[in-house]
């Protein structure tokens, strides 16, 4: 679990995450919401790790947040800025994306998606878009626009094969450049770690 913290005013006051946990998928959106408002702000963004978090968990959210695009010179080092009381956890919903890593393999991917549940209509049934978990765990990935057709093609009777696809691919789409990026920076620094 991770929490998000600014300060309300319009100063470059960094985006403080909080970190208690191994990162998960579910922290993605949380991430991406952290970087477009440090860049919006002109601020940076700073990780914490909590009481009880694994090792190594605070740095693998700051290299993801490197891998997402964060500029180097917006992650925030050193000692914690103070910041305002005024937190945003990640959204409830986000919680479906628990059970995948915050960077997985299309193979993780592919197996947590066939074990989501579906009801028994058929291609070609509408659906409703929002009593599926399918649906819930792409809209939290989806931009508007995207989200918006998805709900059409539920309505429309999209079969739950399609809909499976389609969460698969929004999946790898956030998350496979990232993941590549991610793993070139532990690349490159791992002789600095082992030269000190």
């Amino acid at each position: 679990m991770s929490q998000v913290t600014s300060s309300s005013s319009r100063s470059a006051a960094p985006v403080l995450i909080r970190v208690s946990a191994q990162p998960r998928l579910s922290l993605l959106p949380t991430l991406r919401a952290a970087i477009a408002r440090a860049r919006r702000e002109g601020g940076q963004v700073a990780v914490a790790a909590m009481p009880g978090a694994p090792e190594g968990a605070k740095h693998h959210v700051e290299t993801a947040l490197l891998a997402l695009g964060l500029p180097a010179d917006r992650l925030h080092a050193g000692d914690l800025p103070s910041v305002s009381r005024t937190s945003a956890a990640p959204p409830a919903e986000a919680a479906l994306l628990d059970g995948l890593a915050l960077f997985p393999t299309a193979d993780e991917v592919q197996g947590w998606v066939a074990k989501l549940p579906a009801d028994g209509r058929q291609a070609g049934e509408p659906k409703d878009p929002d009593s599926s978990p399918i649906f819930h765990a792409y809209a939290l990935l989806a931009d508007p626009m995207r989200l918006e057709t998805m709900r059409l093609r539920y309505h429309g009777g999209i079969s739950w094969e399609d809909a499976r696809m389609a969460l698969v691919q929004i999946i790898l789409r956030a998350t496979a450049e990232p993941a590549r990026r991610q793993a070139d920076l532990a690349a490159a620094a791992s002789p600095l770690k082992t030269a000190v």
